[in-house]
């Protein structure tokens, strides 16, 4: 697994008052690799399967890179995942879309957690 998953998974398995909120390197490949980022997200929902996990990355990050200017480039490969892996469902169930830069990703992503309901 690679740093940035392994990193991820175990920062939010730590209880609550051990967490320190500092950056992830996650959080920074959002902005500046979403490729790698995307890899990261593949690798993290492969490995767990705990909600909270899983919660907290389509409400973190997945949501912001969608939210991102540019998301409709991968958009496509993003929504194939919700449609193979309960994993990668879960966390896009659980984004909120009010903030993205584009309302046709906004659409489509709103479309989508309509049909497979929130968690």
């Amino acid at each position: 697994m690679n740093k940035a998953a392994t990193e991820y998974i175990n920062y939010w398995s730590l209880p609550e008052q051990e967490r320190d909120g500092r950056e992830l390197l996650l959080t920074d490949l959002v902005m500046t690799n979403p490729s790698e980022a995307i890899r990261a997200m593949d690798e993290i929902v492969a490995a767990t399967d705990d909600k909270v996990i899983l919660s907290v990355l389509g409400a973190g990050e997945l949501e912001d890179l969608l939210a991102s200017p540019g998301a409709k480039s991968y958009l496509e490969d993003i929504t194939e995942r919700t449609r193979k892996y309960a994993g990668w469902r879960y966390a896009f169930c659980c984004m909120y879309t009010t903030n993205f830069a584009e309302t046709s990703v906004r659409d489509e992503c709103n479309a989508l957690i309509a049909l497979y309901g929130r968690s």
